[in-house]
């Protein structure tokens, strides 16, 4: 069985060393490691080396009781282990004599956990496993949202919309007011044309908007004159992320992107007041438009929250207060000198300027959404400017505006230090005080602010991955090195979260019958807040859509059923689709074991036969609950990889964008704590991407997979190779094997 998933980065370091009495893993210096308090920033302003504990700790491998399973381990493995207690390595290469129908290596960070099961190896399961999974729900339930309730919501709005604005542009007689109410009705025209190619579209406005529709599907070029005065990036329009699953969702896509960043602005060169003003007469003209487009902007904002433009709500406001009765007026008397004038006054005095791209007051129909970490890291585009060149600008944008810098701000010494070596001090001193600045922004964020959305619920989640260290904390845990670990478990996390919100981000410019064993000893890394605050979100997020009248029960209808050979290559998804209530119990239930158990391990408890048994099979599970996402009985070939890939920023000099990815899964090896004494444990930790891309093409998931398939990916980043170290050999095999009469895709590859 083929299997897949998601994708985020990971939180290093193995759970060795709890403080506790049997299950005890003691260093083999006894002396409790200390946290050098941060320095001094260097001379440039920025600091630039890792800070070390007082006396690093070490561990004895002679007490290591199966390290012999693990083949191929080197001086340099067993030197980082005694050290440190643990390493990251690349999965090993597959056998070329490999033979069967299972993938040759993990592309899913479940599958690890089901060959350690397979192997009855111990396992070490990382915070990674736990923010991809929330990232597959996350992604699930939106696309379900999207797909069976927004789309048709949106389609019937549109279409209204479109009917009352031939009829505003049939009774236009004035040159101002026909020009004006025309264009208002090929935009609205371009909306419904782009989610459905065969809806009907008024003869006065047809040519247009199949031009317009040709320029947005092909997502290159510059759109023609007549409908917009301001520019719009057409290559941000092309469908990525989970869009690109089906037709349906990739029409839904750039239909959004059409409402979401045609701008119509209220002042300067590209003033556009006519526009508005018969945008906004259509808008009050047609009650079906109106509650489509406030259910659609209401119900994603409870995803990535509310619009960084004004809409026409703000709009239709203005035009009232402005030109009484405009409600009931023709399109001429609204475009007439007079009403124009005033209309135009009150939208420069009332609307404000964009939180992105802060020079800008305009409208927007369904405007993007300006997230905080964004808003944050725009302070750090006057610095790039200042010292990008041809040469260094690739190593400065991603340093700038990727997961580096988003650490940094959201207050991750480890970021801010790997974001600062070997930069020139001219550079740091740049740099130093525009960090502060966004910084500071970023912590003034009140703590409602963090949990109005799934978005920032979940951000705020990650963030507890830069926490001081609980006086409970685990040696291992306590480290520099784990701290560096950890911004790579954010950076995943974090290239994951922009993945799932691509559409909607404002992008800154510049069980079974089967024998049970004894499960061998296993450990989940001890963060309990991270957990319980990605759990808090899920929960926010299912009460909100609870509240809005989304039934999360509902199902979906079957459709026509396909005959045929291919019959049987596509089931009906109503066949084996799990409605949203059902997704979010086994997230939830996943995530509070996750934190129940972090709890017992942090009081020195020794885990029970029954969680022990939970953990040996946490891989199936994982897989169980993806499968449930992707609405199958088998996981597809798309959902059977956990890579994906994200745009997050575009460098107009050189026309390139800044893409963050996850690849697929890297291994961590971690002494544990048993009963029976210390343990190595394998877990597995995502694998972060950056780099710059053409901005003609945006790179799409399916891109990005087949580039990791055929070697063409980009290596990791040369700021995370201090955590890494050359692969090791498949863990040697048990006398017996676990078997399972469930899903096991994982344990047939045979390399790990």
């Amino acid at each position: 069985m083929r299997v897949k998933t998601s994708i985020l980065l990971a939180s290093l370091c193995s759970v060795a060393c709890q403080r506790s009495r049997a299950t005890t893993l003691a260093p083999a210096a006894s002396v409790a490691p200390q946290v050098a308090p941060s320095g001094p920033r260097g001379p440039g302003g920025l600091d630039a080396s890792l800070t070390q504990p007082a006396k690093p700790p070490s561990w004895d491998l002679g007490k290591v009781g199966n390290l012999s399973r693990v083949s191929g381990l080197k001086t340099e493995h067993r030197d980082l282990l005694a050290r440190q207690g643990f390493f990251l390595a690349p999965q090993p290469a597959p056998s070329p004599k490999k033979t069967g129908d299972g993938p040759l290596t993990a592309t899913h960070l479940f599958h690890v956990y089901e060959r350690n099961d397979y192997q009855r190896f111990p396992s070490f399961v990382t915070v990674d496993l736990a923010i991809d999974t929330t990232h597959i729900y996350f992604e699930a339930v939106l696309r379900d949202l999207e797909e069976h309730q927004l789309a048709p919501v949106l389609e019937a709005g549109i279409s209204g919309l479109v009917r009352q604005s031939d009829k505003l542009r049939a009774g236009a007689k004035s040159p101002q007011g026909q020009q004006a109410a025309s264009r208002a009705e090929t935009f609205w025209a371009v909306a419904l044309h782009l989610l459905d190619p065969a809806a009907s579209i008024p003869k006065a406005v047809r040519a247009k908007t199949t031009e317009v529709t040709a320029v947005v599907e092909s997502a290159t070029g510059a759109l023609p004159a007549g409908v917009l005065k301001a520019d719009v990036d057409v290559t941000q329009m092309r469908p990525r992320g989970h869009y690109t699953r089906n037709p349906a969702l990739g029409r839904y896509f750039r239909t959004m992107s059409w409402l979401g960043m045609a701008a119509f602005p209220v002042e300067g060169a590209h003033e556009d007041a006519a526009a508005v003003a018969a945008l906004t007469r259509g808008y009050l003209g047609s009650e079906d438009g109106r509650k489509s487009l406030r259910r659609v902007l209401d119900l994603t904002a409870f995803f990535v929250g509310g619009a960084d433009a004004a809409g026409l709500d703000q709009a239709a406001a203005i035009l009232s207060r402005t030109v009484p009765g405009a409600a009931g007026l023709g399109v001429d008397s609204l475009t007439a000198d007079d009403a124009l004038a005033r209309f135009r006054e009150g939208l420069a005095a009332s609307v404000p300027k964009q939180k992105i791209e802060t020079s800008a007051r305009e409208i927007r129909v369904l405007g993007r959404r300006a997230f905080e970490d964004a808003i944050a890291m725009q302070a750090l585009i006057p610095a790039l400017d200042a010292t990008a060149t041809p040469a260094n600008a690739p190593d400065l944008i991603a340093r700038l505006m990727g997961a580096r810098a988003a650490a940094t701000l959201l207050g991750s010494k480890e970021a801010e230090l790997a974001l600062a070596r070997d930069l020139p001090a001219e550079t740091q001193r740049a740099l130093s005080p525009k960090i502060d600045v966004a910084r500071s922004g970023l912590s003034s964020a009140s703590r409602d602010r963090w949990s109005k959305d799934a978005y920032h619920g979940t951000l705020d989640a990650l963030r507890t991955l830069f926490d001081p260290p609980a006086p409970a904390t685990p040696p291992l845990l306590d480290s520099a090195a784990w701290r560096l670990r950890a911004v790579q478990a954010f950076a995943a996390g974090w290239a994951e979260l922009r993945h799932d919100t691509i559409l909607y981000g404002e992008q800154l410019g510049a069980e079974c019958d089967a024998e049970a064993m004894e499960p061998p000893a296993s450990w989940v890394e001890p963060v309990p807040r991270l957990y319980r605050r990605l759990a808090a979100m899920v929960r926010a997020l299912e009460k909100r859509l609870t509240a809005a009248g989304i039934d999360l029960g509902f199902k979906l209808e079957r459709r026509e059923e396909p005959t045929g050979e291919d019959a049987a290559d596509h089931p009906d998804p109503a066949e084996f689709y799990k409605p949203p209530a059902e997704k979010t119990k086994l997230v939830l239930d996943f995530l509070d074991f996750l934190a129940e158990t972090s709890d017992l391990e942090l009081q020195g408890r020794t885990l029970d036969r029954k969680r022990l048994d939970r953990l040996t099979t946490i891989g199936g599970e994982v897989e169980w609950i993806l499968m449930t996402m992707a609405n199958s009985d088998v996981l597809t070939e798309r959902d059977s990889d956990m890579a994906v890939v994200a745009d997050v920023f575009t460098w107009r000099p050189s026309a390139q964008v800044l893409e963050v990815a996850v690849a697929h899964p890297d291994l961590v090896f971690a002494i544990i704590p048993s009963p029976k004494g210390p343990v190595l444990a394998r877990g597995a930790v995502m694998s972060y991407r950056e780099f710059l891309q053409p901005s003609a093409e945006r790179l799409t998931d399916e891109a990005w997979r087949s580039r990791l398939h055929d070697g063409s990916g980009p290596p990791r980043p040369r700021w995370l190779n201090a955590l890494y170290t050359d692969a090791v050999g498949p863990v040697r095999p048990p006398k017996r094997f676990q078997d399972r009469c469930g899903p096991m895709s994982g344990s047939r590859i045979e390399c790990l």
